[in-house]
């Protein structure tokens, strides 16, 4: 226990260390969460509304999130984890059969996504999620999948 602890310190650490180094250049727009920032927000499907990020990048403003989701194919049950930035234009990628692997269990539905501020915290949750690990199944049982 006292190993699982040191490990879940260690990683809370490290990724608060990296949004403190990043924080300044961000400010929220949309919808105020109590007056802080979260790490990241939840949705499911298609109901609700998600708050943007707005970062300074040189003389301009970019507006963006990082999108980890979970895909589930009508056809044969299969699931797909995958990282981007437009989310409506991937899963038209994935449905339209231009990625191989969903190519074979078209079509594809929408099922569950994260968004997140940063390319690094997303990019961390789409590998823990591939690895088929416990936060994997934790997620499908979360969300009444498995």
């Amino acid at each position: 226990m006292d190993l699982v602890w040191r490990y879940c310190k260690d990683s809370i650490l490290r990724i608060s260390a990296l949004i403190a180094k990043i924080a300044p250049q961000i400010t929220t727009t949309g919808t105020s969460y109590n007056g802080s920032t979260p790490s990241f927000l939840e949705r499911r499907g298609e109901q609700g509304s998600l708050s943007l990020i707005s970062r300074r990048e040189g003389s301009k403003t970019v507006n963006y999130m990082h999108f980890v989701y979970l895909l589930k194919s009508t056809k044969n049950k299969t699931y797909y984890v995958g990282k981007t930035v437009d989310i409506d234009r991937r899963i038209k990628e994935h449905n339209s059969g231009k990625v191989y692997f969903t190519s074979r269990h078209l079509p594809y539905k929408l099922i569950y996504y994260e968004a997140y501020p940063f390319e690094v915290l997303a990019i961390e949750r789409e590998k823990q999620l591939k690895r088929f690990s416990s936060a994997y199944y934790a997620l499908l049982k979360r969300i009444q999948v498995k």
